[in-house]
């Protein structure tokens, strides 16, 4: 309970609203990623785990820069 009651007390709730669409855009992302990465792959077991790492590095990358790009547009409309 004691726990509950500070975050409630430290959490904003522009904080949450703000977590909670951000969190469909990079799921989005991730997912056009997979896809797009997911049908380039060959018939062999190399392709498969190479298409996986190269999928999380770009799906990371993104998330990195949309992120930036959310940070960007939250500060001009001071958010």
């Amino acid at each position: 309970p004691m726990f509950i009651d500070r975050v409630v007390d430290v959490l904003l709730l522009k904080t949450l609203l703000v977590g909670l669409g951000k969190a469909p855009v990079f799921a989005i992302f991730i997912a056009l990623i997979a896809c797009r990465m997911g049908l380039s792959v060959t018939r062999d077991a190399r392709s498969v785990g190479t298409n996986t790492t190269s999928t999380v590095v770009q799906s990371l990358v993104a998330i990195i820069i949309i992120n930036a790009i959310f940070a960007v547009m939250f500060v001009r409309l001071e958010i």
